[in-house]
């Protein structure tokens, strides 16, 4: 488990969480692998670790369940059978939660962070919602390739660049200090891919 974050990078956290989509364009609110790219991309700018993380998410209610990410079927053509968020400190930023309201008309907060569970157990982190209903991080089933899709390194870097811009100006005394072992590259070998929306499944 990785280092719990300071005050000062949970305030990072809280605000990156906050204003997302004031500079990301809402069409992207599904696009995991991208939001949470950016997110990664823009925590790191201000020396904070953060990782993706490959889940699979459950949306838990008294009268049916629903589940998004690597459910073993086929893909529509340029979309990814999985769902990613990004980890930081002992927390979970997940910038794609309205898939559920996209696809299933659930009322969902459009960015969610969540503390993890800090168990050796294959749930990640839960949240109750207002409705009642709860939201089930979980890892992926085994026999899954967990990698999440390589998104465009112009794309990120530009809506970053935005997001960093305006957490400076809310935050003028947060050093930007990459931490050890930041690469321009933050995602390494990947797959690579189109701009599309992963193919949940009720």
């Amino acid at each position: 488990m990785s280092q719990p974050l300071t005050p000062a990078q949970e305030r990072v956290l809280g605000l990156l969480a906050r204003h997302l989509f004031d500079d990301v364009p809402a069409h992207l609110k599904t696009y995991c692998a991208v939001s949470s790219a950016i997110c990664q991309a823009v925590l790191r700018h201000f020396g904070i670790a953060a990782e993706l993380q490959p889940c699979q998410i459950w949306h838990v209610s008294g009268k049916r369940n629903h589940v998004i990410g690597f459910l073993g079927r086929p893909p529509k053509p340029h979309c990814w059978d999985g769902h990613v968020v990004c980890r930081a400190g002992h927390h979970l930023l997940d910038a794609a939660t309205q898939h559920f309201e996209v696809q299933f008309g659930l009322q969902v907060p459009w960015v969610t962070v969540v503390p993890m569970i800090e168990l050796p157990t294959q749930m990640l982190a839960r949240s109750e919602l207002a409705s009642g209903a709860q939201l089930w991080w979980l890892r992926p089933p085994p026999g899954f390739d967990p990698t999440p899709p390589h998104e465009p390194d112009e794309l990120v870097q530009e809506h970053a660049e935005r997001l960093i811009a305006r957490l400076r100006r809310e935050l003028p005394d947060m050093p930007a200090a990459p931490w050890p072992g930041y690469r321009a590259d933050p995602f390494g070998p990947a797959l690579q891919t189109r701009l599309r929306p992963h193919n949940p499944r009720p």
